[in-house]
C-alpha cells in the first residue's frame, strides 16, 4: 500500500513541473544497468532510462502529526455527547508516502507521482472519520508540448495539454556539490554533504529543470511529518527498454 503526505490539489501545484532530463554515456556493466547514449546537454539524443524513487516515513504510528492531534480533540469532544468514534487509520509499518517513476523512451518522457494522504474533517457529527485518499499527477512530454493528467482522491480525473516549459540544463555548479559516490539498492549515486543524493550522473542525468531529481534523502522534521521521511530509488534502468503504457494518460495513470 502506498501512502502520502501532501492534499491531492497541493500535489497537483508540486508535480505541475514536467520532466527534463538529459543522458550521459553510460558505463557498460554497471549492476543498474547498461546502454550508451550521446550527452543529451551538448545536443546528443536522450537514450532510454526507468527510474523509480519511494518515500516512507521512518516510523508510521508517527505519521501525519496533525491529523493525529485533530482526531485526538475530536474524540474526546464526542467522548463526552456520547457519540460513537471511528478509529483513526492503521497505517501498515511498510507503507510509501509517495512513490515517484521518472522514464524516457528516448524520445518522450514521463514523470509520475503516486501519493496518498488523509481525507475528511474529524468533527463528531461524523464519527472523526479520517480516510486514506490516493491522488496522482502524470506529465508526459513530447514533440514541445506537455499533457497532463491529475487523479483526484474522488477518481476524477483532469486532463490539459499545454506547451512543454523550455529545457533548461543543470548547471554544473549544482552537480558540483553531489561528490560523494554511495549505492542504495544497487543503483549508484551521488550524494552531497547534507546527505541528499541524485543518480550518478556519469551513469544517467535525471533531472526537474535545472536541478537533477533527489534520488535518495532525510527529511528530519518532526514537527511536520512527526517522524523522518525517507527517500530512496527502488530501481534504475538505463539503455532498456521503456513500457509504452507509462506515456498514456487514458486512465490517468
Amino acid at each position: 500500500m502506498q501512502l502520502g503526505f501532501s492534499p491531492w490539489w497541493l500535489a497537483r501545484v508540486v508535480c505541475a513541473a514536467a520532466l527534463m532530463a538529459g543522458v550521459s554515456a553510460c558505463n557498460k556493466g554497471n549492476a543498474a544497468g547498461a546502454g550508451g547514449a550521446a550527452d543529451s546537454r551538448s545536443g546528443g539524443k536522450a537514450g532510454s532510462y526507468g527510474l523509480v524513487t519511494q518515500t516512507r516515513p521512518e516510523a508510521p504510528e508517527k505519521y501525519f502529526p496533525h491529523e493525529r492531534r485533530a482526531y485526538a480533540l475530536c474524540a474526546e469532544v464526542a467522548q463526552h455527547t456520547n457519540a460513537p468514534v471511528k478509529p483513526f487509520p492503521v497505517l501498515p509499518p511498510d507503507f510509501v508516502s509517495e512513490r515517484s517513476t521518472y522514464a524516457s523512451d528516448g524520445s518522450r518522457t514521463v514523470v509520475r507521482k503516486v501519493m496518498y494522504t488523509l481525507d475528511g474533517e474529524a468533527t463528531p457529527e461524523n464519527g472523526c472519520e479520517l480516510r486514506l485518499a490516493r491522488s496522482a499527477r502524470t506529465d508526459v512530454v513530447s514533440n514541445g508540448q506537455q499533457r497532463s493528467a491529475d487523479q483526484a482522491p474522488d477518481g476524477q480525473v483532469y486532463m490539459e495539454e499545454t506547451e512543454a516549459p523550455p529545457k533548461e540544463p543543470v548547471r554544473a555548479s549544482r552537480l558540483a556539490a553531489y561528490a560523494t559516490a554511495k549505492r542504495v539498492n544497487g543503483v549508484a549515486l551521488k550524494c552531497s554533504t547534507d546527505g541528499v543524493c541524485i543518480v550518478d550522473p556519469d551513469l544517467i542525468l535525471v533531472a526537474d529543470g535545472p536541478r537533477p531529481v533527489q534520488a535518495a534523502s532525510r527529511i528530519d522534521d518532526a514537527r511536520t511529518h512527526g517522524t523522518v521521511l525517507v527517500t530512496e530509488p527502488v530501481s534504475l534502468a538505463v539503455g532498456k527498454p521503456v513500457d509504452p503504457a507509462l506515456f498514456s494518460l487514458e486512465k490517468g495513470n
